[in-house]
């Protein structure tokens, strides 16, 4: 018959719920689950560190240099997406460096970016990011980049229908003369907290 009966099956059978029939070994199996890859068509991303789809459907991406990208997707077939439109912010890459003693570095240009986290409204979203001085130097061989190590920053950026706006939420956060900095961001919408995660201060790896 077509029913499961102490772990066997037989064709289309009625197996307990969250298994299927093997119709080869003739008993009830969890479902195989299988992950394909498709490529995003359009993108244009160079070195990303996080990525989070937003409250507006949109796919959020933030290069390590600290430009984000803001996807459309579409979906044209299986495993087929487009970035059907792009939209592109500098505002943490155009943040200024400066080096250790304080001084305005401007031959230092862009940001480490390895932390990002979306919220808000689909109308209104907001991005969290967390940033420091893009330059590795130190570690082992002593190399000395002459980096800001209090150049962490973390900003919030607004969307206000047309444009977005930086706002500098915390300044001065550590930054190891390696390339830890802030990372693993959670916002807990409910209580209004910003979790952050930071690397080891060592310059071991």
């Amino acid at each position: 018959n077509d029913v499961c009966s102490s772990g066997s099956c037989s064709g289309i059978s009625n197996c307990p719920s969250g298994q299927v029939c093997n119709v080869q070994s003739g008993v009830c199996d969890a479902p195989s689950i299988a992950f394909s890859k498709s490529l995003l068509q359009g993108e244009t991303i160079s070195k990303p560190t996080s990525l989070q789809f937003g409250p507006d459907g949109k796919l959020y991406v933030v290069q390590q240099d600290g430009i984000i990208h803001v996807y459309t997707i579409a979906r044209q077939g299986p495993d087929s997406y487009v970035a059907s439109s792009t939209q592109i912010t500098n505002l943490i890459y155009d943040i200024p460096n400066r080096n250790d003693d304080g001084s305005v570095s401007p031959a230092t240009t862009g940001r480490l970016v390895t932390g990002m986290v979306v919220a808000g409204t689909a109308q209104n979203p907001v991005i969290y990011v967390a940033s420091g001085d893009p330059r590795i130097g130190g570690g082992s061989n002593g190399n000395d980049k002459n980096l800001d190590t209090n150049s962490g920053i973390i900003a919030r950026l607004t969307w206000n229908g047309s444009s977005w706006q930086k706002l500098d939420l915390v300044r001065g956060l550590p930054r190891s003369e390696e390339n830890h900095q802030g990372n693993g961001m959670y916002l807990d919408a409910a209580a209004n907290k910003l979790y952050i995660a930071y690397g080891g201060h060592t310059n071991m790896g």
